[in-house]
């Protein structure tokens, strides 16, 4: 059976990978191995308003660098090509969906820790969004 509404986690990887380069790794998942830098972003909550048209989804966006100037800035990029992908129809994850709305709930901040190494800085933010699937 076909899906009604498109995985969150797909067009999330979909929008951040080409907009954030190739020198920047993006998964759902913390890896074993993990590069620096790296973006995890995936579905923290949200349901849908319509369960065919209109999925609203809460994100959790996690960056790891090796600096906390690139940390910071590799968050920011993540914030803008969300809302740049909110405000341009056309940018639509072939086969998946595309972003119609866009808001911050947590801006990016500094997630510092005792256990983790300390020349890995780790910034957390948490977005709603609205999708839609690509009906094309």
């Amino acid at each position: 059976m076909a899906r009604l509404l498109p995985r969150v986690d797909a067009l999330l990887v979909g929008i951040l990978r080409p907009a954030l380069g190739p020198g920047v790794t993006v998964g759902t998942r913390i890896p074993d191995q993990m590069p620096l830098p790296f973006v995890m972003a995936r579905r923290a909550g949200g349901a849908s308003i319509h369960p065919r048209f209109l999925d609203q989804a809460l994100v959790d966006v996690q960056v790891w660098a090796e600096s906390d100037a690139e940390a910071e800035g590799l968050a920011q990029a993540v914030r803008d090509a969300l809302y740049e992908a909110s405000t341009t129809p056309q940018v639509i994850v072939s086969g998946v969906g595309y972003l119609s709305w866009f808001a911050e709930q947590s801006a990016p901040v500094l997630l510092p820790s005792d256990t983790e190494d300390h020349n890995v800085y780790r910034y957390q933010a948490t977005h709603q969004i609205n999708i839609r699937p690509d009906l094309g």
